[in-house]
């Protein structure tokens, strides 16, 4: 029986992404832990049935000392569960998790570039620097053959494959975490006269919150009618977080709801009409794909990721990024053209079943362990 460790900088990306499919391994004889720091969804994983185990990890800390006491901790902890493969998910636990497992020669790595983040979206000193570190740590993570790199979109795929070590054939493009498409599936809405928008994301800079409330406020000034709907939470661990105060304002002003996390993201899929993403760059939406699952049109940024989802004037619309005219524009372009809508949504669903049911993509994630 193969043992796996999930690794991972936060517990909420290892419950959203990662249970569907750790719970499919489980059924077929594999026995799974996954490995974050505490959080809000750390008492769900005993609910569902998955081993999880807390790492004493600061996701943001840069300091040397706490890393390479890191490193000490994890092969100290792969060491007594001895796991076949260690999977590591974002790019600090793919630099920890992966010298650590090698340096006890796990039998296999798997290193996940789930996005590339406010790093590779904005252009400080800072953020230069820490990409150029990033890149090296990554380099210097796929020294050994038996680790395998994992992407998510075109645009990283050719992007690593150029500046890593790792081989063609150690490169895997793999779109997304899977979307059950038969319980994200088609309702039929009642008609009303009033069209819902939807943003659902963390609520990040780099999301393009900031212009959807934008948009929202423009299109209100001119049809007040058009309901915004933010669905997530803030991320008070990355520093593009957007402060919850905006947010509550912008609620309070009336021009958008902002609902924070919400558990039954299907019903809300169910409630609205159009869904929006204007990201700066993603690795592969699940919002989008879960959206295009239910049948809904989409509105998205012409960026890495974000393409691999929407196909332009086929089930949505490609957007500058930064640009909340556009956004707004192709909002009120899609609400005054239903016919598209419908159009739209009809082609999001056959796009979802054809590449990003679950069915074809854990087939692609079980296919990496062998």
């Amino acid at each position: 029986m193969k043992k796996i460790i999930y690794f991972a900088n936060s517990d909420w990306f290892l419950y959203n992404f990662n249970s569907a499919f750790a719970l499919d391994l489980k059924s077929k004889g594999f026995e799974v832990i996954f490995l974050s720091p505490n959080g809000k969804f750390s008492s769900k994983f005993q609910e569902i049935g998955i081993d999880w185990y807390e790492v004493p990890m600061n996701r943001t800390s840069l300091n040397v000392f706490h890393n390479f006491f890191l490193i000490f901790w994890l092969i100290k902890f792969f060491a007594k569960h001895k796991p076949s493969i260690v999977h590591n998910f974002t790019l600090k636990a793919i630099f920890l998790g992966s010298i650590s497992a090698q340096l006890l020669n796990v039998s296999k790595v798997v290193n996940e570039v789930t996005g590339l983040g406010h790093i590779f979206t904005t252009s400080n000193f800072k953020n230069k620097f820490l990409k150029f570190t990033t890149l090296f740590l990554i380099r210097v993570s796929s020294f050994r053959n038996s680790t395998c790199l994992v992407v998510l979109n075109k645009d990283d795929f050719e992007f690593f494959r150029h500046v890593t070590f790792y081989s063609k054939r150690n490169i895997k493009l793999i779109h997304g975490v899977g979307v059950d498409c038969d319980f994200f599936s088609i309702n039929e809405k009642k008609k009303t006269t009033s069209y819902k928008v939807l943003l659902p994301c963390r609520m990040l800079k780099e999301k393009g919150v900031v212009e959807f409330l934008d948009a929202a406020r423009l299109i209100n000034s001119i049809n007040p009618s058009v309901e915004f709907i933010l669905a997530g939470d803030v991320d008070k661990g990355n520093p593009s977080s957007i402060d919850s105060r905006i947010l509550i304002d912008a609620s309070n002003s009336g021009f958008v709801r902002w609902l924070g996390h919400v558990d039954d993201i299907r019903s809300l899929y169910a409630f609205s009409d159009i869904v929006v993403l204007p990201s700066y760059r993603e690795g592969l939406p699940t919002s989008l794909t879960e959206s295009a699952s239910c049948g809904l049109p989409l509105i998205a940024t012409n960026v890495p990721g974000c393409v691999d989802v929407v196909e332009n004037l086929v089930n949505g619309l490609i957007i500058p990024t930064k640009d909340h005219f556009e956004l707004a524009k192709s909002i009120l372009f899609l609400i005054e053209n239903p016919s598209l809508i419908e159009k739209f949504g009809a082609n999001s669903r056959r796009i979802a079943l054809e590449s990003f049911d679950k069915k074809i993509i854990f087939q692609q994630r079980l296919d990496l362990y062998f």
